[in-house]
């Protein structure tokens, strides 16, 4: 599961994270922010996926934002815009251990809250500030960015410990949207000594930086053990990680001299000398950099597979110019469907023609012009060819749509095998989003309902195979048509989707000067009736 928010973009002063569900739908008036919500997403895809050297990519590809003075609400430049995502549970990677009692994987974060916040001017932007919070192991990050993307402070659990890490100084890279942290060693101090074989074999990739404050901390009290045994408890204690008394009395105080284990019984008892505490901030610090990474990595891979289409589609053509070109996926305008038609195989255009006529009636063809240098889109209804020209205008703004639903179900099964496998899927992501915009544009009644069915799916076509398996493919669409959620509630008393994969988010204007939405959420019942639904919201206005 995935949650997102944003805050302070243009008219979403304040939007908490709102889960996205397997269909998401978004509505409401002209300019009530709905777009901006939907557009989030393709404008961080093209954040990350283009070196830049901000943290957000305003103009691109994909979205046009401005800058951040145009967008940031009610153009304070002076508050910043942040972006929120929760994760379910995250698995959190970081150095391992081959000794036996640390040789099953640590439970993963669950609960994990992520929050990053940028200021800026025109169209340069950076990062202000970080902040994560997570239910299970229970502990809080903020994370205060200064000058040159050095860390100026740093919360625990609202206090900040950034003393406890010096003469050290910490940095996040700069020109990402979701920077990782490293250590930066005081001008004029050598680094500290690596330890060699047999420590680097069993901890491999853990800064050395904070073995040396463990071993600072903990040198008072285990004066007369070896620097051999000091160096080993501190790279065990940060593998062990933040934990209860329990586990570091079970993992780490049956070993060793006895001097340690003496230490470590007293540690987990009385604590005294309140050191416990102290090793827990130090702990929690040197895991942050392992907790970041694996934020990044996970959400990465979720934006980075998103797929976005656009409003308003490019008019189709009775001939196009043929181009011996791979196109992984369709342009937000449509405009290069055809030459993605023309990077299927023979196999899958079948099967996308199949998927089409099911729906609408009519299939598709590719064909080439003799000569080879010009190609058409043909549909078929019933044996008969005509050229997509020839039919009405809805054809050639409804088709780049489906053809982009269509792909986003089945380009997961062409990683690494089909000919137009796009190289950011190198691995499949556990979640892949598709906006999409007004997909009923100049579509009749009848068939912006059918757009419910294509996005409910032909797998769950029959009542008694509904899945309540995790969906990996999540619709996020704006719309302006009463039919398409009509039609989701019967899908949802017929059987064919469950309700509770469905949620409809309300995007409302107020009436004053502020120009502020107000962004709530719906959901249907069991029999596919909405509920919380404000009474007149497809109505002219309600006194």
């Amino acid at each position: 599961m995935l949650s997102f928010g944003v805050s302070n973009l243009r008219r979403l002063k304040l939007v908490p994270p709102i889960e996205l569900k397997p269909i998401t739908i978004l509505v409401g008036r002209n300019s009530s922010g709905k777009s901006t919500f939907l557009r989030a997403f393709p404008l961080l895809r093209q954040s990350l996926m283009t070196r830049t050297s901000s943290p957000v990519l305003w103009y691109g590809d994909l979205v046009d934002f401005g800058s951040f003075d145009i967008s940031v609400t009610d153009n304070a430049s002076n508050e910043p815009i942040s972006f929120s995502f929760v994760m379910d549970e995250l698995n959190v990677e970081g150095p391992r251990t081959r000794y036996r009692r640390q040789s099953n994987e640590p439970p993963p974060y669950k609960g994990l809250h992520f929050d990053v916040s940028i200021t800026g001017s025109g169209d340069r932007t950076r990062i202000s500030r970080l902040y994560i919070r997570c239910a299970a192991p229970k502990v809080t990050y903020e994370i205060i960015v200064g000058e040159g993307s050095t860390v100026a402070s740093l919360k625990l659990n609202g206090i900040d410990k950034l003393d406890l890490v010096k003469p050290l100084k910490l940095r996040i890279t700069a020109g990402t949207l979701l920077p990782e942290i490293s250590v930066v060693p005081v001008e004029g101090k050598k680094p500290s000594e690596v330890l060699q074989a047999p420590y680097h074999y069993y901890y491999p990739g853990q800064p050395s930086e904070f073995i040396e404050s463990i071993k600072q901390l903990l040198a008072p009290y285990v004066k007369r053990l070896s620097l051999d045994w000091q160096n080993r408890f501190a790279y065990e204690l940060t593998i062990l990680g933040p934990s209860t008394k329990k586990a570091f009395r079970e993992q780490l105080g049956s070993v060793g001299p006895k001097i340690w284990r003496t230490f470590a019984a007293e540690i987990a008892s009385t604590d005294r000398r309140e050191i416990f505490p102290k090793l827990q901030d130090l702990l929690s610090i040197a895991t942050l950099p392992h907790v970041l990474s694996s934020i990044r990595a996970h959400l990465r891979s979720i934006i980075t597979s998103t797929l976005y289409i656009g409003p308003a589609r490019a008019r189709s053509e009775r001939y196009y110019r043929y181009q011996d070109l791979a196109v992984s996926e369709i342009d937000p305008d449509g405009k290069n469907f055809p030459m993605f038609l023309n990077s299927l195989t023979h196999t899958q255009i079948t099967q996308l023609s199949r998927w089409i006529d099911e729906l609408f009636g009519y299939g598709l063809s590719v064909s080439r012009q003799s000569g080879g240098g010009h190609m058409s889109i043909d549909l078929v209804a019933k044996g008969v060819n005509s050229n997509i020209v020839d039919n009405g205008y809805g054809v050639s703004q409804i088709l780049p749509v489906l053809g982009q639903i269509w792909w986003a179900r089945n380009r997961l099964a062409s990683v690494n095998v089909g000919p137009i496998a796009p190289a950011f899927l190198s691995q499949a992501p556990s979640l892949s989003l598709l906006a999409i915009e007004q997909p009923e544009l100049h579509l009749h009644p009848a068939h912006q309902a059918l757009l419910a069915d294509a996005l409910v799916g032909e797998l769950n076509s029959n009542p008694s195979k509904v899945s309540t398996a995790p969906n990996r493919i999540h619709f996020l669409v704006e719309t302006h048509s009463e039919t398409l959620l009509n039609r989701l509630g019967e899908l949802i008393a017929k059987g064919r989707i469950l309700h509770s994969d469905i949620q409809v988010i309300l995007f409302e204007a107020t009436d004053d000067e502020t120009r502020i939405t107000d962004v709530h959420t719906s959901s249907f019942g069991e029999s596919g009736e909405l509920k919380d639904w404000p009474y007149g919201f497809f109505q002219p206005s309600v006194k």
